[in-house]
């Protein structure tokens, strides 16, 4: 008896260090290993592909000539085994495939403040609202994030955009309304690679945002809730799309159900049940083909179709850039 209690009490004991990164309102724990490198410390990359990628975050505060080889050559290593890496300057973001896209204070409401960064506490920065640029689970409870984007040149503050035709780039805030992208991730092998314009925790004024953002990195499951579970449902609808300019995507139909006109009806048919649609334009009709072996021809009536690579980041999609979607 006395065995069993102390093997259970070990049971327990591991399944609290598993889970200890969360504390009971899902925030974050200050004991994760947030390891930050500038230029000071850059020395201390050596052997970073065999560190524990399971409770670290990279945070890289260095410049581009700091991450020069072999140093870029080592990170390089650890994202693609899996690990997570966080950069805030643009210049140094554009060495893991992000475009340079700084802004002025003149562009983005806000005001200019000192803030935490390359372990100064008097670095300039510019303190602004950011809104969400997509709908994604990361950004699942958060509204705005009061964001402090670092200075990068003279009134010149961090951001990125997406290079043409990259697919693993995925936007979340930016600044102002219709500002610049001042947070997103791209994938990188295993890894991620988060570029966040700013740092200090304190100035978000969010917790929600902070703690989703290192979940998603750390590669954590957030709380389910009922948005995901229908969420989860629709990525049973794996496809590939194919464009009117010869160009494919695999991913899902993150709608749930078709609308399709023919035999003078309107019908509404749920993607699980079809196994391919053609789209014909302009004048001719479109098609159906069901699992069952059976096919319809009229038209598809949604002029807008929702697509996602990863279950998170949705695009939007008209109708006519579409010519087929196989299931």
């Amino acid at each position: 008896m006395k065995k069993l209690l102390i093997s259970l009490l070990i049971v327990v004991i591991l399944a609290s260090a598993a889970y200890a990164v969360l504390d009971e309102n899902n925030y974050f724990y200050e004991d994760i290993d947030m390891r930050i490198v500038t230029n000071d410390n850059i020395d201390s990359l050596f052997g970073i592909e065999f560190f524990n990628r399971s409770n670290m975050i990279l945070q890289l505060q260095c410049n581009t000539i700091a991450l020069a080889d072999p140093y870029f050559k080592m990170i390089n290593k650890y994202l693609k085994n899996g690990g997570a890496v966080w950069v805030y300057d643009s210049a140094v973001a554009e060495k893991f495939g992000f475009i340079k896209s700084d802004f002025t204070s003149k562009m983005v409401q806000g005001k200019k403040i000192k803030t935490v960064y390359a372990h100064s506490d008097e670095y300039p920065a510019y303190l602004c609202k950011a809104y969400p640029a997509v709908e994604s689970p990361i950004l699942k409870g958060v509204g705005t994030v009061m964001m402090n984007c670092i200075e990068v040149g003279n009134d010149t503050y961090s951001a990125v955009a997406k290079a043409f035709g990259d697919d693993n780039f995925y936007p979340l805030l930016k600044a102002g309304k219709d500002g610049p992208i001042v947070c997103a991730y791209r994938k990188w092998g295993k890894g991620k690679v988060v570029f966040i314009s700013g740092l200090n925790e304190k100035d978000y004024k969010n917790p929600m945002f902070i703690a989703n953002l290192k979940e998603f990195s750390f590669n954590l499951s957030m709380p389910e809730t009922k948005d995901d579970k229908k969420k989860n449902e629709l990525l049973k609808n794996k496809c590939v799309i194919a464009f009117a300019d010869k160009t494919s995507k695999t991913g899902y139909m993150m709608n749930k159900n078709i609308e399709f006109f023919a035999s003078n009806e309107n019908k509404i048919y749920e993607f699980n049940n079809v196994s391919k649609i053609k789209f014909f334009q302009p004048d001719a009709q479109d098609e159906i083909y069901f699992k069952d072996g059976t096919m319809l021809k009229g038209v598809v009536m949604m002029q807008s179709l929702d697509f996602s690579q990863d279950g998170l980041y949705i695009e939007k999609y008209r109708k006519k850039d579409v010519t087929e979607i196989n299931f």
